[in-house]
């Protein structure tokens, strides 16, 4: 979130670490912190059973091992950088290398484990699909940009890499890739969510600038927020009659 200027800084100044229950499209969990407050799994409690959904920003070792300990799966875009994965026998794998062995609109998948800073080595899968030449056109441009306003150039292994879309997930094989893939697509009703937040209700931009002021708005816009997802979950039930229709309707003389 940022603060409007002239009288806050124009810069990122808090983070909202949000979760949905896809199951219902509702909040699960959420934390307001400043703006070190990184992106990390190590901020949301998991269950046993729990299937967490992250963008590249949540690809890092000890974020999926606090996702695994607590006997969740993760299905993550992978970070190259952030996320190294490495062979049964322990060599370090190169995602771009394996991705040249795809032929057009094929998808394939290795094995690839995450090893983490104490030493445990956790088992995935990392799938790879092709990208369509407008996608990966805009990937590209995407990746371009961002080089520039850092005032670096883009490397030739990047942009090869733009070609596709990478990744990573500890659920067993009885998931087929095609269920992967179509269950992290789901993942854009985040996106959709903070959309609405930002558009409906103004949390984009803060009004204020003394960082209690900054908290007790925030946590005023997320708590109306909160409350209209729970009136729509409601009006889906609720009947104007006051009682349900009968699945047959009786025959009128």
């Amino acid at each position: 979130m940022r603060q409007r200027s002239p009288s806050g800084s124009t810069g990122t100044d808090w983070r909202i670490h949000y979760a949905i229950d896809l199951a219902n499209l509702q909040c699960d969990f959420f934390l307001l912190t400043d703006v070190k407050g990184g992106e990390t799994w190590r901020r949301f409690p998991v269950q046993k059973g729990d299937i967490m959904l992250g963008d590249r920003g949540y690809a890092n070792p000890k974020g999926v091992a606090h996702v695994v300990e607590a006997d969740g799966e993760v299905i993550v875009r992978l970070n190259r950088k952030s996320l190294p994965l490495f062979n049964k026998e322990g060599k370090r794998l190169n995602a771009v290398c394996l991705a040249r062995r795809l032929r057009p609109n094929q998808n394939l998948e290795w094995g690839a484990w995450v090893h983490t800073d104490r030493g445990k080595k956790i088992k995935g899968r990392l799938i790879v699909v092709p990208r369509s030449k407008q996608a990966t056109e805009h990937a590209r441009k995407k990746l371009r940009q961002q080089a520039s306003k850092k005032q670096k150039s883009v490397s030739a292994e990047a942009l090869e890499a733009a070609q596709y879309f990478f990744l990573w997930t500890t659920l067993p094989q009885s998931w087929s890739r095609t269920k992967v893939l179509e269950l992290y697509r789901s993942r854009w009703q985040i996106e959709l969510t903070f959309k609405r937040m930002k558009s409906i209700m103004g949390l984009g931009h803060l009004p204020k600038k003394d960082p209690e002021s900054c908290r007790a708005w925030l946590h005023g816009k997320l708590f109306t927020s909160l409350l209209v997802e729970r009136m729509i979950g409601a009006a889906k039930n609720f009947s104007p009659w006051g009682y349900e229709l009968v699945a047959t309707e009786k025959q009128m003389a």
